[in-house]
């Protein structure tokens, strides 16, 4: 045992410190956004970053600057003030910054942020230098949109000679993605026709790329706000142009996706997230993160491609084309499978009903011919039933001519033997000497614990088979009587009986149960040594199922190793000499609570002496 609890203890040790290696090792991290929680894209990098770090692996705080429409000077005066109230105090293992005003708002804290090590996600290589501290121990990361592979792509499937590019242009971050966008395009095509519609109110953009000329395209560099000025996702007003647009609309982010844009060379935030969260996770363990991977994507939307009849062999060896409709047997290859087997089925059952058909005459003559045998079979059964019934009912009838002759003729002669010997005791008077008179006590007690032993079996042999009906009773009116039964005996011993609150009822047969409690309770008075007053305390407890009554005494005990012996039939542990009684009360207890659906049962009780304890089902029809 010793061993056994060692073990646990070690092993419950080894899980604690496991427990706070994992906790130790749990990355703590500030993801600073420029925009705000409901864009698309800041939804699909937090995707990414989740499937890096596993769901709850990091202790993740975000903030959103939502600079599309707060000035960057009031969204970084903003964030100092949250670093200050929520996070001076704390420490990050890593920052993400999201692109150029939450770079810079993050640069300007780096102080108060503890030193923590800076990932800047999209960010134009001028402000890269601008929040950059050479000195600084952090490890930078940069991720962003390639505009010349965009570009590319984008010309060289649509093979327009007029590209029309949308979006905002206002100061800050939508004014650095239309100058990388230019820079990209005069690298790509430098003598392509461009109209610049970038700042324009949305109700005029999409008014105009409805009546674009053939072989135009359309790039679209994100907008954030509708023609009044009210916010808008960038995904709906990619929707809106589309929607209405002459051309096939272009653009960079993978999050446009389902919008109407045809796709192309695009970065894909969730790609971008997870390797951001692979990075966090290095700088956690003291490793130095490897550079990111390509977070570029060829991804097609396959309606797109058939709207503007872009051939799919046009497309990259690596494009991924969305919403491609499945083809006839992807589509319906479980309705063609089942059709399959239901044909085959049925040229199978077209060959085997001939032979079942030819069997069937077979099979109703066996059929009737099993039938008469089984009807035989059950006539002869139960006549065997009715004969066995008779025999139960006779052994029955002569086992009660047993009890009456037992009752009576048997107890006769030992009634003689009593009388006869007390007459001779009489007849003798003064002349019988102290022998003799000791002589004629044993056969008088003798033919007296005979007679009650007789009286036992008797009562033994009769529970269950008496014709009293169950009935509903409330177990404190069988005790009451039980004591009344026995009213002078408990008043020789000087015995206390005492009820713990009120026994519910049960349903039972009266007799019996009072028998049972009155030999718990008489045993409970006579096994107790002759210096002490019986002390007898009766409890109970009770669930849905089951009540559990318990009768307690002060008596001489019970040694475990004898307790089960004791429910047998003239079973004692004493001398009839020390303790009278007959040795079947017990056993008579133990019959009573089995023909009821319960058990008893025996233990210590408190402070010595026993506890006998019998459980009755409380839901018993009878």
């Amino acid at each position: 045992m010793r061993r056994i609890l060692s073990g646990v203890l070690a092993a419950t040790w080894c899980v604690m410190v496991a427990a706070s290696a994992v906790a130790a090792e749990r990355p703590s991290l500030l993801f600073v956004s420029s925009f705000n929680k409901d864009l698309p894209a800041q939804q699909a990098l937090e995707r990414g970053l989740t499937q890096a770090l596993g769901p709850g692996g990091a202790d993740v705080h975000t903030e959103f600057l939502d600079s599309p429409r707060i000035p960057a000077k009031v969204a970084a005066d903003a964030f100092s003030a949250v670093v200050e109230r929520k996070y001076a105090s704390m420490h990050f293992d890593a920052v993400v910054a999201w692109t150029g005003p939450a770079a810079r708002a993050v640069a300007r804290e780096r102080a108060r942020l503890g030193g923590a090590r800076m990932i800047f996600v999209e960010i134009p290589r001028a402000t890269l230098a601008e929040v950059v501290d050479p000195a600084a121990a952090d490890i930078v990361v940069t991720l962003g949109v390639d505009y010349r592979k965009s570009v590319t792509q984008a010309l060289r499937l649509s093979r327009a000679e007029r590209l029309v590019v949308v979006g905002d242009n206002a100061p800050g971050l939508a004014a650095e993605r239309v100058s990388q966008f230019r820079e990209a395009l005069a690298a790509e095509a430098p003598r392509l026709p461009v109209e610049d519609l970038t700042g324009r109110p949305l109700d005029q953009v999409v008014e105009r790329v409805a009546q674009l000329p053939p072989r135009s395209a359309i790039f679209y560099l994100l907008t954030f706000s509708d023609e009044r000025g009210a916010p808008i996702t960038p995904f709906e007003v990619a929707q809106r142009i589309s929607a209405a647009a002459t051309a096939p609309v272009f653009s960079a982010w993978e999050s446009l996706m389902g919008s109407g844009v045809v796709g192309g060379a695009l970065l894909s935030q969730e790609t971008a997230g997870r390797q951001i969260g692979e990075a966090v996770a290095a700088i956690a363990r003291g490793d130095r993160p490897l550079p990111p991977g390509e977070a570029i994507r060829n991804i097609f939307d396959w309606r797109q491609l058939q709207r503007w009849k872009i051939p799919a062999a046009s497309l990259p060896a690596d494009a991924r084309v969305l919403g491609r409709p499945p083809e006839l047997l992807d589509q319906y290859g479980t309705e063609i499978a089942l059709a399959a087997c239901a044909f085959a089925a049925l040229a199978i059952l077209a060959a085997l009903l001939a032979r079942a058909l030819h069997g069937r005459n077979r099979a109703l003559a066996a059929l009737a011919e099993e039938r008469a045998s089984l009807a035989r079979k059950v006539q002869e059964r139960t006549g065997q039933l009715s004969a066995a019934a008779r025999d139960l009912e006779r052994s029955n009838s002569e086992l009660e001519q047993f009890a009456y002759a037992a009752s009576h003729d048997l107890r006769q002669p030992l009634r003689m033997v009593a009388g006869y010997v007390g007459l001779i005791g009489k007849r003798l008077g003064p002349e019988a000497d102290a022998d003799l008179a000791e002589y004629m006590a044993f056969a008088t007690n003798g033919a007296r614990r005979m007679d009650a032993m007789i009286n036992g079996l008797l009562e033994y042999s009769r529970v269950g088979r008496t014709g009293d009906p169950p009935e509903r009773i409330g177990l404190a009116e069988v005790i009451a009587e039980a004591k009344e039964n026995l009213q002078l005996a408990l008043a020789e011993r000087g015995a206390e009986v005492t009820v713990a609150g009120d026994l519910p009822a049960v349903t039972v047969r009266r007799a019996e149960m009072v028998r049972l409690f009155q030999n718990l309770i008489d045993n409970a008075t006579k096994f107790v040594p002759a210096d002490r007053p019986p002390r007898i305390t009766v409890t109970w407890t009770a669930d849905d199922q089951a009540l559990r009554v318990s009768v307690a005494d002060n008596g001489i005990g019970i040694p475990p190793d004898q307790r089960e012996r004791l429910f047998g039939v003239f079973q004692r542990l004493v001398t009839s000499e020390q303790y009278e009684g007959t040795g079947i009360g017990l056993a008579l207890c133990r019959k009573i609570a089995a023909h009821h659906g319960g058990h008893i049962e025996v233990g210590d009780a408190p402070g010595g002496g026993s506890v006998f304890t019998i459980e009755l089902p409380l839901n018993r029809a009878g």
